[in-house]
């Protein structure tokens, strides 16, 4: 980006410098020319000059079109650096949504494609939608302790975070299941952290850590903890 501007910034100058030099040198000739007209020819001598004086108008005036044809087409590069990776990942994720939608639809007895959906969902940012596939995947199979796990997490997210009474009430359900359900039990964790609760969520992390999780997920909740027993010894908010 800033060899190109470099670049670009070089390029005016050494063409405007040309610009304004041509300029001088016709001014400057313009007695010459007049001197050499004859007095009958006075009109077109005029008219000569007032060509010389207009060009460097016109060439400035074509560069910078130019130069602005060109910024247009090319477009800033921080833009177009950030935004096309950015409808890249949206292309992406609307075609997994469509294809998991349509495996959901064609499979609609099976509970795998059910949750793919939901996944692909989320990972959309349509909570609204995964809550929705959750909603007849629980009519359809049960009220599991992950399932009440996953649909309390979206729903925690499609309403900014907050832990409404639903909320409450779902994380209630899937804990009396299973006190080690871990989507609802990180998910208490996460919130409590985030209100600088950290005494509760090393409790509730520390919890999960005494049921059946994988090493990632062991490692996960251990930086967790580093970083909440952090902050308590150090007072930070």
């Amino acid at each position: 980006m800033i060899s190109l501007a470099v670049a670009m910034s070089v390029v005016l100058l050494v063409v405007t410098s040309f610009i304004i030099g041509y300029h001088l040198r016709l001014t400057a000739l313009l007695p010459t020319i007049g001197n050499a007209k004859a007095p009958t020819d006075a009109a077109s001598g005029s008219a000569y000059a007032s060509i010389i004086k207009g060009t460097p108008l016109i060439m400035l005036t074509f560069l910078i079109f130019s130069s602005l044809l060109l910024y247009w087409h090319l477009g800033r590069y921080s833009d177009w650096n950030r935004a096309i990776p950015q409808v890249r990942v949206d292309y992406l994720l609307q075609a997994a949504i469509n294809q998991s939608r349509l495996s959901a639809e064609q499979h609609p007895l099976d509970p795998q494609a059910q949750l793919r959906l939901v996944e692909d969902y989320a990972a959309g940012g349509k909570y609204a939608e995964a809550v929705d596939v959750l909603d007849a995947l629980l009519a359809q199979s049960g009220t599991s302790p992950d399932l009440l796990g996953l649909k309390a997490k979206y729903l925690y997210y499609r309403d900014g975070r907050q832990l409404t009474p639903e909320v409450n009430s779902l994380i209630r359900s899937a804990l009396e299941r299973d006190d080690t359900e871990f989507t609802a039990r990180e998910l208490l964790a996460s919130h409590a952290y985030r209100q600088g609760q950290y005494d509760l969520a090393i409790e509730h992390w520390q919890r999960l850590l005494q049921g059946d999780v994988g090493l990632a997920q062991r490692r996960a909740i251990g930086n967790a903890l580093t970083r909440a027993q952090a902050k308590i010894l150090t007072g930070q908010p």
